[in-house]
Formats: C-alpha cells, structure tokens, sequence
C-alpha cells in the first residue's frame, strides 16, 4: 500500500494496487516522507475507505487536526449506526461525524452549550436515527467518560439523516424534515386529529412521507400501475382523498411536485389507518 497525503502524523490517505483511496490510521503512518510504500502493514490499527467527493479536501485538512482517538471513536459509532439502520451509508460521513464529534467534545471542555431547533420532528419522523444519537453519547461517555449533553443526540442523528441521501447535505435534510412536518400538519388539520408519535401507524406514515420526498429530490417517480384501483378508494374515502389534494396543492405551488396515482393511492391507505387508531 502507498502512502500518498499526510492528514497528520498518525492519519494518512493510501492507495492499494487496485487505485482504491483508504484513510490509515497508526501510530506515525504519516509521518515518513510522502510518498512511500507502506511495507509493515501492522502499522495499521484502522483502516476504511476514503470518500471519493473531491470537496473532501477541505475536511481532510480539518482531520489534520482532530486525535486519532476521536476517529477510531466515530468509526466505532459509524459501525453501531449501520447495525441499526441497516442502510448504506455515504463516505463522506466518517469525516463529516469526526469532525462534529471532536467540536462538540471541544465546546463540552469550554462550557459552551447548543440545541438543536427541530429537535420533536427529527425524533418523531426518524426514530432509528434518532436511536442512533442515543447509542453514540453512550459510546462517548464509556470511551472519553464525557456525557454530552442530549442535544447531541439530535445533532449526530441529523449526520446520519445526510448521510443516507445522495445529495447528502444539512440543507437537503432540513428541507425533507421541513416537507414532511407540514404534510403531517395538513392531514392533523383536515381531520382535527392528536397524533400519537409513538404508534406504528403514524411511524408508517411518517416513514412514507420520508422516502416520497427523496424519490421527489432524485426525481425517481416509478409510473403509476394502480389508477383503476385510485378511482374507486377516491369515491369511497372521500374525504381522504380531499385532504391528499390539499397535500399535493402543497406540493406544486411551493416546489412543483406533482403526485403520482400510485403515490395517492398509498396516502389514503396510511391516511385511513390514521384516522381509525387517532
């Protein structure tokens, strides 16, 4: 394996045989002239993937300057997360957590606190997500013995969120978070309804929501199959089909999204159950 950028003396970017770009991590991995072939390969005590997102240039300087420690503790998290969301995960996440993880071990050491401002939509609509934040401060706090505050755990969860969309940005995120908490606010408004966050069917519905917005994002619109089913649920649920109006009126004047029959059909499905167990 050769060595080929120095991030800091004990992290390094490498290249094997196949041109595959991996981070290396080791005591003094980076600190031999570069570049240099690598022949002691135990010097190796982590080694995973490099992302392939040139803009990772500017994040790589920033891991120049974070200890090994705190990244061996991010992959640790990384490895935890993926066991519970059982997703694939962009690369560029083991940076983009590293570095938060080692800002908010900082600001915990300078007394200097942070909320989060959507914290009630990122638990109710991403609850695996939201697990994830929680089994991370766990893992911080037995490997440094810092108990972050639970704020934090919003925050990891909301790295997690990116790191499952292509477009894998804060802004994309906060805009699907957005999308689906004013749909739920359509339908809670139409019918008068408390929903309780911690039934199945409103997760189902959430979940829903969740991945129509993204298919919307990558514009991945499957062609409808069931309009002949659509017209006959229209007729006999009336009113739910009224309310998923209302959601597409939403959807078009404000990003220009149009549903699908199939889409609409799935909507009365999950808004029928909604109204049966509110």
């Amino acid at each position: 394996m050769r060595v080929i950028k120095k991030i800091n003396n004990n992290v390094a970017l490498a290249i094997n045989r196949e041109k595959e770009e991996f981070i290396i991590l080791g005591k003094g991995v980076g600190f031999n002239e570069i570049p240099y072939e690598l022949e002691d390969k135990s010097r190796i005590e982590k080694i995973f993937k490099a992302p392939s997102d040139k803009k990772n240039n500017k994040l790589f300087e920033i891991l120049s300057g974070i200890p090994m420690e705190h990244i061996v503790l991010t992959e640790k998290i990384i490895e935890e997360g993926k066991k519970i969301l059982n997703k694939d995960l962009n690369q560029s996440l083991i940076l983009n957590l590293t570095d938060h993880i080692n800002s908010s071990i900082k600001r915990f050491e300078d007394d200097i606190p942070i909320r989060s401002p959507i914290e009630w939509e990122i638990r109710n609509i991403y609850p695996e997500e939201t697990k994830v934040g929680e089994l991370a401060l766990k893992i911080i706090k037995d490997q440094t013995g810092i108990s972050l505050p639970s704020s934090e755990v919003i925050l990891i969860a909301f790295h997690f969120i990116n790191a499952q969309i292509d477009i894998g940005d804060i802004h994309t995120t906060k805009m699907v978070t957005k999308i689906i908490r004013d749909i739920i606010s359509i339908v809670k408004y139409s019918f008068n309804l408390e929903f309780d966050e911690n039934r199945t069917n409103f997760n189902r519905f959430a979940t829903h929501i969740r991945y129509f917005v993204i298919r919307q994002i990558d514009a991945d619109i499957p062609q409808s199959k069931h309009s002949d089913i659509l017209e006959i649920l229209k007729n006999e649920h009336y009113e739910s089909y009224k309310c998923i109006e209302k959601i597409e009126t939403y959807l078009l004047d404000n990003y220009s999204w149009k549903c699908s029959d199939d889409e609409k059909l799935y909507l009365i499905l999950h808004i029928n159950r909604l109204r049966k167990t509110e």
